[in-house]
């Protein structure tokens, strides 16, 4: 658990000066975060999507937001992509908020301006803010304390100070510098619209560990190929803390919100989340479409993973496949490559390339055809134009359209696989904001073959959606004060006593409640012991004196936390 702070004078946003590689680890996946946003490597490009933690065995290399537009005034092609390669230095986002006009915004509509951005505004923003769950409900307990005139905070909560993650939340910028002053959710507990954490405020997130990211197409100089739009991109990926088995504990979610800080309004704009899949060894890999689930998937060609390039490790038999969802958005197309043919499939490298891709088009141009391989002309494939690359519904001579059943197999071997889900938008006006949620969910099954780890993803994209719909939090406001979309557990739905104890404590937890865990946490948010959903009673033998937390998590995910005193 990080280290907490004295609390010294609170700033409207607290900057870091160097780059930071976070982990997304609290659950099964292990999944650094970098500034720019070029998910999942570090900086040395030696640690990618992990999909279970110091398992050395990953799924994807790389993964980006592919973005393009056409402007209307000049009929102009505005776009911006990172690729498998594409390390945080040479990427095609750069860190930071855009200067916009103050107030030019209302309604639904974000400030927009001329969109620059500075050098210091690329530093002052080269981090990634995270936050846990955890940390905000021992805040919220505290602060209840700290406003209850029966409760005496240094006897409930001894030596507590807020996290610095809580003060560090970027809730607002600098607008000394022009930039917009609300920017990350917040739950505002004296609706004064100012985000401090000594007034009560704490972020709003997801998820039970949440990290933070804004950036913009603008910045950076070092991008080799671009066509700059102008856009300010709030990038949140988060994760739940949940038993093994679960799929939400091989799921993590990542959200964008696109906003148009520019002058200039776009038509014909279509998003891509692009992914370089690696299942296991790179070298064996095929792709795939759910188009009813609004997914894209890779797996292993064969039932055995193996013959890894360097740095690489096998998943060997039944290896797992690895899918990208779509949350909120229908998708227009889903497109692959491979990166071996410079003129039909190989890495795009200006904007016609990448427009031509997010359009479900190869290289030179042509369509995505159904049958074979997807390319016109070759033998196997037809002269019907596909909107989905392998969709698993689509009928050709008596069975689907796959890779595995593309003939002649011999001319289409496995290999890497880079793939794009696309996603279409009409027009993105100067404020616009367009949001984009995605969910990376990992399935592997325990027996079977490749192919039965694509039966089991399918199933567990289902339930991820299902839960995004319905149980995922996701009325975050800008400084509202609003409270989270999820239905939150009352007080009296769970009962400890006696308290303060000497030693035995019981629990009562009411009928209507299906419970997950039960937590027992230091006043840091520290999980210290993890208790079994049927238990009645907790032993406090092994606990010093002092006051501890007793976190209750149902199988929704909704959360209750009570303080415990032993003496």
């Amino acid at each position: 658990m990080k280290r907490y702070f004295t609390v010294l004078l609170l700033m409207l946003m607290a900057g870091a000066t160097r780059a930071q590689v976070v982990k997304m680890d609290i659950n099964n996946i292990s999944a650094p975060i970098i500034p720019k946003g070029l998910f999942f490597r570090d900086t040395g490009n030696t640690d990618v999507f992990e999909t279970l933690k110091d398992s050395a065995t990953s799924t994807i290399y790389a993964s980006n937001l592919w973005f393009s537009g056409i402007r209307p005034s000049d009929s102009l092609l505005k776009f911006s992509y990172s690729r498998y390669n594409d390390t945080n230095y040479f990427n095609a986002y750069s860190t930071g908020p855009l200067s916009v006009v103050a107030g030019s915004g209302g309604g639904l509509k974000r400030d927009y301006g001329l969109g620059t951005n500075t050098t210091l505004q690329q530093n002052n923003w080269n981090k990634v803010f995270v936050v846990y769950k955890s940390q905000i409900d021992v805040f919220k307990t505290w602060f209840d304390c700290l406003m209850d005139p029966l409760c005496d905070t240094s006897v409930a909560y001894p030596g507590y100070r807020i996290p610095q993650e809580l003060l560090d939340w970027p809730a607002h910028g600098d607008v000394s510098l022009d930039e917009d002053y609300n920017l990350s959710p917040f739950i505002d507990y004296n609706l004064d619209g100012i985000y401090d954490p000594n007034d009560g405020d704490y972020p709003c997130i997801k998820g039970d560990k949440y990290a933070k990211i804004i950036m913009n197409d603008l910045g950076d100089l070092n991008i080799y190929a671009r066509q700059t739009i102008g856009v300010e991109i709030h990038v949140g990926v988060y994760a739940y803390d949940t038993f093994a088995l679960h799929p939400l504990a091989n799921t993590i979610f990542v959200e964008y919100d696109i906003i148009n800080r520019s002058t200039d309004s776009l038509v014909d704009v279509v998003t891509s989340a692009y992914a370089d899949f690696d299942i296991g060894c790179s070298s064996d890999d095929y792709v795939g479409t759910f188009p009813g689930l609004n997914t894209i998937f890779a797996y292993n060609a064969d039932q055995i993973d193996d013959n890894c390039y360097l740095h690489q490790n096998p998943f060997d038999t039944i290896p797992p496949a690895q899918g990208i969802t779509v949350l909120n958005h229908s998708l227009s197309g889903s497109m692959y490559y491979t990166g071996t043919n410079s003129f039909i499939s190989g890495e795009p490298s200006n904007g016609i390339s990448v427009r031509n891709y997010q359009q479900n088009k190869w290289l030179n141009g042509q369509p995505l055809v159904v049958g074979y391989t997807g390319v016109p002309g070759y033998s196997g494939a037809t002269t019907t134009n596909a909107q989905f690359a392998f969709p698993q519904d689509t009928i050709i001579g008596g069975q689907m359209w796959t890779e595995v059943n593309s003939t002649p197999s011999s001319a289409n071997p496995s290999g890497s696989r880079k793939m794009l889900a696309n996603v279409n938008h009409t027009v993105f006006a100067p404020g616009d904001v367009i949001e984009l949620d995605l969910a990376y969910v990992y399935s592997r099954s325990d027996t079977g073959t490749n192919l039965t780890s694509i039966d089991k993803l399918k199933t567990d994209v289902s339930y991820i959606q299902w839960f995004y719909n319905n149980l995922n939090p996701s009325n975050c406001y800008i400084s509202s004060g609003g409270p989270l979309s999820l239905e939150e557990l009352t007080a009296n739905m769970l009962t400890i006593f006696p308290n303060p104890s000497n030693g035995l404590v019981n629990i009562k937890i009411d009928e209507s409640v299906e419970v997950s865990r039960i937590e027992i946490l230091d006043l840091s948010g520290k999980v210290i012991d993890v208790i079994k959903p049927t238990t009645n009673s907790i032993q406090l033998d092994n606990l010093s004196r002092g006051a501890y937390l007793v976190k209750m998590v149902d199988i929704k995910q909704r959360q209750l936390v009570k303080r415990l005193i032993r003496n």
